[in-house]
């Protein structure tokens, strides 16, 4: 029971991290979008904000 009240407090700032960061940062030009270090950093960053998406409630 714990594990669905952390997913779900997890992947709403998750998915909207990952969209909106990896719309924002396509627009740098030497960015590698489609590398394997490209994606990773878009995962910690969105896996990162999920993460204080659960920690911290809404002000």
């Amino acid at each position: 029971m714990k594990i669905i009240y952390f997913l779900k407090k997890f992947y709403k700032p998750f998915i909207l991290t990952y969209l909106f960061f990896s719309i924002g940062i396509s627009f740098y030009p030497s960015f590698e979008f489609y590398s394997f270090k490209g994606q990773l950093l878009i995962l910690a960053v969105s896996a990162f904000n999920g993460f204080l998406g659960y920690y911290f409630k809404k002000l």
